[in-house]
This record gives C-alpha cells, sequence and structure tokens, in this order.
C-alpha cells in the first residue's frame, strides 16, 4: 500500500544497475534480475556505470571487480566518497583470488561474491541489501 507521503513507493520495483565488462554475463545478470523481479539496467564499464548513477540513481548497484579501465573497486569507492550516493548498497562481485577479496570492505562495499555462487546466494545478498 502506497503511503500518502511518497505515494507509489511501495508498487515501485527495486532498480539494479547491474555493471558487467561481459557481454554474456551482463545479459545473464539482467535476467535473472528480472526473474527475481527487480528492473535491471545494464552498462558494460565504470565509467558508464558513474554516469548512470548520477542520471538515476538504482537501489542497488551489482558491479563486476575486474573490469579494464575504471574497475568495480573504484567505481565502490568513488560512490561511497559522495554523500549523494554514498547510501547506495554495493555488491561486488569476482572471479579473482584473494587480493580481489581483501579490498572490497577497504573500497566501501557493502557485500561480496565470489564466483562461482548460486543463484540462491546471490538473490539473498539482493534482498538482504534492498532492505538495509
Amino acid at each position: 500500500m502506497a503511503t500518502s507521503a511518497d505515494p507509489g513507493r511501495s508498487l515501485r520495483r527495486a532498480r539494479i544497475l547491474v555493471v558487467e565488462d561481459n557481454p554474456l554475463l551482463r545479459e545473464l545478470f539482467a535476467v535473472y534480475v528480472q526473474t527475481l523481479g527487480y528492473e535491471a539496467c545494464v552498462v558494460p564499464t565504470g565509467g558508464a556505470a558513474l554516469a548512470a548513477v548520477a542520471s538515476q540513481p538504482p537501489d542497488l548497484l551489482l558491479c563486476h571487480v575486474g573490469m579494464p579501465g575504471l574497475d568495480g573497486m573504484e567505481v565502490c569507492r568513488r560512490l561511497k566518497a559522495d554523500p549523494t550516493t554514498r547510501a547506495i548498497p554495493v555488491l561486488l562481485h569476482t572471479g579473482g583470488g584473494e587480493e580481489s577479496q581483501a579490498g572490497w570492505r577497504e573500497a566501501g562495499a557493502d557485500a561480496f561474491l565470489r564466483k562461482p555462487f548460486s543463484r540462491e546466494e546471490l538473490r539473498a545478498r539482493i534482498r538482504a541489501l534492498l532492505r538495509m
């Protein structure tokens, strides 16, 4: 039921920005996010992610760590350093090694997934972060 203070808010689907440089994985994440009932917006680069956040802030950012150019850790650092975007939950994911895992907290990410991960694990992290 919508509240009088914010009509329609409870009826709006959460918007998840998927940042993934691999076209196949980008599409896979988008389809999965949509099957969970969320709106998916997809971009291929860190720079495109920052531009998308500036134009229409998402409810959650699902971002690959190891992208060329502006990587996921730097995207997260920039979002968390900006008072207007720091509250957006960031879920980083990677197939990388320990060095990727070690830096996610320092970058300010709210959660981290190491590939391979299950759909159930991804679903649980997304739901938990959207409740924050």
